[in-house]
C-alpha cells in the first residue's frame, strides 16, 4: 500500500492524477499502457498503470479511500 499525502501533492502539483502515479517510483509501463488504450477505442479520459510488475488490471487505486473505476 502506498499513500501519497497532501504536501506531496502540494510539491509535485501534477495535473493530471495519471501524471502523480507515474512519478511514483513503482509505476511502470505508463506509456505503454497509453498505446494499448489507443487499441482498446478508450474515449482518452482514463489511464491505465500497473505497479511493482502486476498488470494494470490487478492494481486497485482508490481516492479518499474510494475505488476509481477504469470506466465511468
Amino acid at each position: 500500500m502506498t499513500t501519497v499525502k497532501a504536501e506531496q501533492l502540494e510539491i509535485y502539483d501534477p495535473g493530471q492524477p495519471s501524471d502523480l502515479l507515474a512519478m511514483l517510483p513503482m509505476a511502470a509501463g505508463l506509456p505503454g499502457n497509453e498505446a494499448a488504450l489507443a487499441t482498446q477505442n478508450a474515449r482518452g479520459d482514463n489511464a491505465n498503470i500497473s505497479f511493482r510488475g502486476l498488470a494494470s488490471g490487478n492494481t486497485l487505486i482508490l481516492l479518499n479511500g474510494r475505488r476509481i473505476a477504469p470506466h465511468p
